[in-house]
This record gives structure tokens, C-alpha cells and sequence, in this order.
């Protein structure tokens, strides 16, 4: 099933360098059995889910298990909460993501009692979607950044996108809030570290109000982006 998989070196972002761990699979190649060979757990709720929802959680509980056991807790599997959440072991911040054909998982030990991380991976976007995502997602000061520094708007847009699942993703499990993606936008691209500046322009939480800001990093392979955010 699995085409391609490497742990992924993250340079650290506040102080906290989080374990990476990235595959390639094949849905075409996919057979139930692939539970048990690969010891995940296949929830109860899987059972009426069609195909391609079961070999994506496969894949992203697989990149889940190989953190896991990278992080010395090889016995133990990340399960979900009822509104989907991952649920970790004490004391370990994690996320993960999947497209159709990708997985990625990211999580670290330790950190403060709020420290948290969001992973997300996406396919470049293509040029159907170009403009429902320019008119949902980016902020006119967004539009701006890509404009002074001449970047390929497809690839930016991509960007922009995956860095606000990944700010959500790091958001939702301590906020339980939802937010429009044009209330947060990229302030800081840098290409050379490959890192950005996220800022939310609204408050969805006490503890993140209007002005707050994140650090985030991406990684830039052949057809898709992976982006992180650490809290």
C-alpha cells in the first residue's frame, strides 16, 4: 500500500522540534487486511465508511504509530474523541493529515499545558479552484504579500490554505471553535527558512485573541505542500 515513507526533519519552532513522519500510499492497493498487518486499530465506526475513508485513516493512523514508537510508546495507538479529535497519550501534542494519496503526522513531549501543533498536507491547488479559495480564504493584505514578492499565485494559495488548517488543527482541540479562514492571514513569508507569521484578526478564545500570532514551517514537495504550525 505504502509507495514512500521518511521521518522528516522539523527545525524547531519555539523552543520545540516535533517528530515528522511522511508516507505515500497507493488507494488502488488498499485491502482491509492492511489493519492487521500493519497493527492499527480499525474503530467500529470505519465499518460503514467507504474506501477511501478507510485507507485514509489507515494511512494517517499509520504515520501516527511510527511517531508514536519514534517517541518511545510503540503500544500505544491514537484513538478520537466524538467530534473526531485525535486523542494522544499524556504528556504528547499531535496531529495528523491526509489527502488521497499522502499521511503525515506530527507530534512532540512535553511543551507547556497549552502547547499544541497542527500538520497539514495538500495537493497543489488546480486552477478550478483558484477562485473560490482566492474569494474564501485570502485576505486582501495576503494579496498584497504575493504580489510584492512576485510568488506564483497557485502556490501561494495553496499555501495560505494549508497554513489555516494547520493553525486550526493546532486551535480546535484546546478552543473547540471554529473560524472563518479569513480571520486569520499569513503576515510573514520567508522562502529562505521556509517559514511564515500567522496572525488571527479576530478573537476565538480567551487565551487567542485579536493580534495573536503563531510560527509555522512548510516543506515544498513534488505536487503538494505540508505545512506546521506549533503553539
Amino acid at each position: 500500500m505504502f509507495l514512500q515513507e521518511h521521518f522528516r526533519r522539523c527545525p524547531s519552532l519555539w523552543g520545540v522540534e516535533p517528530v515528522i513522519f511522511q508516507c505515500r500510499y497507493e488507494l488502488a492497493d488498499f485491502r482491509d487486511d492492511d489493519f492487521a498487518t500493519l497493527h492499527v486499530h480499525r474503530p467500529q465506526r470505519l465499518t460503514q465508511a467507504c474506501r477511501k475513508r478507510r485507507a485514509e485513516y489507515l494511512a494517517g493512523r499509520y504515520a501516527a504509530k511510527r511517531v508514536l514508537e519514534h517517541l518511545g510508546y510503540p503500544w500505544m495507538q491514537v484513538g478520537s474523541d466524538e467530534d473526531r479529535v485525535p486523542v494522544w497519550p499524556r504528556r504528547l501534542k499531535g496531529s495528523i493529515s491526509h489527502t488521497n494519496h499522502e499521511a503525515v503526522c506530527a507530534a512532540f513531549e512535553g511543551g507547556s499545558a497549552g502547547a499544541s501543533v497542527g500538520v497539514d498536507v495538500e495537493r497543489y491547488l488546480c486552477s478550478s479552484k483558484l477562485d473560490s479559495v482566492r474569494e474564501l480564504v485570502v485576505t486582501r493584505s495576503e494579496r498584497g504579500l504575493i504580489a510584492n514578492n512576485a510568488i506564483d499565485e497557485s502556490w501561494a494559495l495553496t499555501l495560505f490554505f494549508s497554513a489555516k488548517e494547520s493553525l486550526f488543527k493546532a486551535l480546535y482541540p484546546q478552543t473547540r471553535a471554529a473560524f472563518d479562514f479569513r480571520e486569520a492571514e499569513i503576515t510573514v513569508l520567508n522562502q529562505s527558512t521556509k517559514t511564515f507569521t500567522i496572525r488571527l484578526r479576530t478573537s476565538v478564545h480567551v487565551r487567542f485573541p485579536k493580534g495573536w500570532t503563531a510560527l509555522g514551517r512548510y516543506f515544498d514537495d513534488a505536487g503538494h505542500l505540508t505545512t506546521l504550525v506549533v503553539l
